[in-house]
């Protein structure tokens, strides 16, 4: 679960701040986020989809990646 507000670490050490919750769909939700620095500085703003770990949430995810990186 993700609170506006909250920050958020990936498995890099970034950090990153939920400032605005964009939507919900069937794998999970998307946050607008911004990236911050070590001492809190504001370094940009991304969107981050935080999924559910189920098995077909994460297939959906796989899948979605895999168009991600074509279309990109």
């Amino acid at each position: 679960i993700v609170y506006q507000g909250m920050e958020i670490i990936n498995s890099k050490n970034h950090c990153y701040r939920a400032d605005q919750n964009l939507g919900r769909g069937q794998s999970g939700m998307v946050f607008k986020v911004t990236l911050l620095s070590s001492d809190k500085q504001e370094m940009g703003e991304y969107a981050l989809k935080v999924s559910n770990s189920d098995l077909p949430s994460v297939k959906r995810i796989e899948y979605e990646c895999k168009v991600l990186e074509f279309v990109c």
